[in-house]
């Protein structure tokens, strides 16, 4: 049950990333989960997964807070509703 909120949360910080960087068709989220499988993190200590998590999101707002508000004009496509985001 926790993996699916946080594969929720990450699919919702992608469509975000996506965003920022003006891509004119999102990604698709990644359903199967396939990142996490591939990085290995069940054999990664939790110590280190928290360490490297608070590092991605201590960036991630740093993006956020320097948005300004022009940004707030851009558009994607999102590939599964084929309509403007």
């Amino acid at each position: 049950m926790i993996q699916m909120g946080q594969q929720q949360d990450q699919n919702q910080i992608n469509l975000l990333v996506n965003w920022f960087e003006e891509l004119k068709l999102l990604v698709p989220p990644d359903l199967e989960n396939r990142k996490t499988h591939e990085a290995h993190h069940n054999d990664t200590p939790p110590s280190i997964l928290l360490k490297e998590f608070r590092k991605a999101r201590d960036a991630f707002l740093e993006r956020i807070d320097a948005l300004v508000s022009d940004d707030f004009e851009k558009t994607s496509r999102h590939p599964r509703l084929d309509t403007l985001m």
